[in-house]
């Protein structure tokens, strides 16, 4: 009796050990997977760049938030985009939400504000591309960039290619995220939300947003 309470003991502490193993695999492939996709980059003419939303101060962006729109705003200007949509509802403890920050900020640097729509209800990154999609579709847009720092791009591109938007990768290249030490911690964020999503994705209902053709 002895013996096969120890044999099922062993068992059971082999099927723990492959079970964290396995776990810590997968992790860390998927971080992986969002370092190498943080590098790429296009620079496709397209009618909007979608800007995901950041942390505001009172009526100012974050830090974070600034190059973001820095970057959407050079895009304009470059003509790569004909138009930017901000998203972001108002946070815990704001008065303004971070699109119409955003959209402040990009009218002070000399963007017009017909060429600015914004989104203001959005918590996540899920509903601020939900938004914009809705905005695009009113509007007849097709095609979209879309703007956010480097590790946060392959969880952002992911949920903007299942929702059906024809859009690719333009993450801000002055993030503050410039060292590992700073990194790091995103990058486990960023890993275990996307980990998350993935689990998620096949009861998600996504029939309800499309717009052009997905295929980059």
């Amino acid at each position: 009796m002895k013996i096969v309470e120890n044999v099922r003991g062993f068992r059971a502490r082999k099927f723990v050990f492959a079970f964290f193993a396995g776990s810590f695999a997968l992790f860390f492939a998927l971080a992986i997977e969002i370092v190498l996709f943080s590098t790429q980059t296009e620079r496709r003419e397209s009618d909007i760049a979608i800007v995901l939303g950041a942390a505001v101060w009172g009526d100012e962006p974050s830090s974070v938030f600034l190059e973001r729109i820095n970057h959407a705003v050079e895009l304009r200007k470059s003509d790569v985009v004909d138009y930017i949509i901000f998203t972001g509802g108002v946070g815990d403890g704001d008065n303004v939400s971070e699109a119409e920050v955003g959209k402040a900020t990009a009218v002070s640097q000399g963007i017009h504000e017909e060429d600015i729509f914004v989104e203001m209800t959005s918590t996540i990154t899920y509903e601020n591309l939900t938004g914009a999609c809705m905005i695009m579709e009113e509007q007849g847009w097709d095609t979209a960039v879309l703007v956010s720092d480097p590790l946060h791009m392959k969880r952002a591109i992911t949920m903007a290619s299942d929702l059906g938007l024809n859009i690719t990768p333009s993450p801000t290249l002055t993030t503050r995220y410039q060292t590992w030490r700073s990194k790091l911690p995103s990058l486990l964020y960023e890993t275990w939300f996307y980990a998350l999503y993935l689990g998620q994705r096949p009861f998600l209902d996504q029939s309800n947003c499309g717009v052009g053709n997905s295929e980059r």
